[in-house]
């Protein structure tokens, strides 16, 4: 596995003005948009798009977001579950991560930005690649059985 400088792991901003929450809501204050979208009682969808760095294989890559998700997203109250896309340029991911409500995903996101436990997969992300995005989960459909 290559080296990686720790002082150069993603950070996520999570304030006012920066929370995407406003692309599902149109709102632009906050805790206007987390309020509809608590009343939903929806699951919310979040779409983290990134490219990791130089050096990262597909299979340390896959063993880093099976730690994050065991040591971190696991235990965070609200995960209902992870899936992890591989995009079609080099080195690119998509992640889905599925939460019970939009408040305890914002929260999941202030903790991952200041958890060791996260840090491993904060160090491999090129900052600039990282966006990130929350939807309202409308409809499921299963295979039948």
């Amino acid at each position: 596995m290559s080296s990686v400088d720790p002082k150069k792991a993603v950070t996520f901003n999570t304030t006012n003005s920066s929370c995407p929450i406003g692309e599902i809501t149109g709102k632009k204050n906050i805790n206007e948009r987390k309020e509809i979208i608590m009343n939903q009682n929806e699951i919310v969808t979040e779409i983290v798009n990134f490219k990791t760095i130089n050096g990262i294989s597909d299979n340390e890559l896959i063993k880093i977001i099976n730690n994050l998700d065991t040591n971190f997203l696991s235990k965070t109250k609200g995960y209902i579950d992870t899936e992890l896309i591989k995009g079609k340029e080099e080195q690119t991911w998509i992640i889905i991560i599925h939460w019970r409500t939009i408040t305890e995903a914002t929260e999941a996101i202030k903790e991952f930005s200041n958890s060791p436990l996260t840090e491993e997969y904060r160090k491999i992300l090129d900052p600039k690649s990282v966006s990130f995005h929350f939807t309202e989960q409308i409809q499921t459909w299963k295979a039948a059985q």
